[in-house]
């Protein structure tokens, strides 16, 4: 077999191979809208406008890998909105107060937050066994959170450095970071779905806890661990994104 033979039969599998994932539909569809939008609205397709679809579509990116993981166990987590704007506001109260505080504190202190609610939801819904849409939708975790940080930036407003607002605007070669660390995220939690026991164990349990119990999978632990998860996500997605939402 020469060379050149052995080179096309590599190209043809890595072809067949990217033609078999289940993402190159959604691909296919966001680039023929793309391209149709574009048609009609020449200006779409600026560097700028692109850009700002980027950034502003990050956020949700984020959010969507940590609610995707609750999902896949057969649990859903309606709290990420709220836990959103809790983060917010307490990393905003914590820049009231402390001025000079530093960025990545700043941004360790949200994660921390997010943290904190996904440990909460976890615990209740794998140890009180209390359905993960009643626990979720419950005041400590969900309206209790959004009815609170109104009131209380009701006569105080956030406060948000500019050296924060930062990662979702600044670019790299045009690169909108915010972009970057959303894409990295996805590829990361992807390859770890794909290639990683503990991962794929979560199709598992959704598809049948029993089952999965039978077989010796630590349910409990891994619902728990994607709950948390879900949580860090969303207090850490607020402050990379910050700009690219609406207050």
């Amino acid at each position: 077999m020469t060379t050149r033979s052995i080179s096309a039969a590599g190209s043809l599998r890595i072809a067949k191979a990217f033609l078999r994932a289940r993402e190159v539909s959604i691909l296919i569809v966001i680039l023929v809208v793309f391209g149709a939008t574009t048609i009609y609205n020449h200006s779409f397709a600026d560097p700028l406008s692109v850009q700002q679809l980027l950034v502003g579509a990050s956020v949700m990116m984020m959010l969507a890998v940590g609610e995707t993981l609750v999902i896949i166990t057969r649990n859903v987590d309606l709290s990420i909105g709220s836990v959103l704007g809790l983060s917010a506001y307490v990393v905003g109260d914590l820049f009231a107060h402390n001025p000079n505080l530093n960025i990545l504190l700043a941004i360790l202190a949200g994660t921390g937050v997010g943290l904190f609610c996904g440990i909460v939801n976890g615990a209740i819904v794998t140890v009180v066994r209390v359905p993960s849409l009643v626990v979720t939708l419950a005041r400590c975790t969900s309206s209790g959170h959004r009815r609170d940080r109104r009131q209380r930036t009701s006569d105080k407003p956030e406060q948000h450095p500019e050296q924060l607002h930062q990662p979702g605007l600044r670019d790299h070669h045009r690169d909108p970071w915010i972009f970057i660390i959303a894409t990295v995220l996805v590829l990361i939690v992807g390859y770890a779905m794909r290639t990683f026991r503990p991962a794929r164990d979560l199709y598992a349990i959704g598809s049948d806890p029993a089952a999965a119990l039978l077989a010796g999978i630590p349910a409990r632990r891994r619902v728990f661990f994607t709950f948390v998860l879900s949580g860090a996500i969303a207090g850490f997605a607020e402050h990379c994104g910050w700009p690219s939402l609406p207050r």
